[in-house]
């Protein structure tokens, strides 16, 4: 998947497709959303989730 940017580094657009065709495409990481800044750093919440989970370990 890719991400499409405006000027900001927003993403406007998350296209199905596998190789980038312009400037302004980045690779999609889940931890984007549309409408926010794109990041191909995972951030930390995220990466301390996906551990919990992959433990078997639930938050109360």
């Amino acid at each position: 998947m890719i991400c499409v940017l405006n000027d900001d580094n927003k993403i406007i657009n998350i296209l199905n497709v596998d190789i980038t065709t312009a400037d302004n495409e980045r690779q999609y990481y889940p931890w984007n959303r549309l409408w926010e800044q794109y990041t191909d750093v995972e951030p930390f919440d995220y990466a301390k989730n996906r551990y919990i989970n992959a433990a078997g370990a639930r938050i109360c």
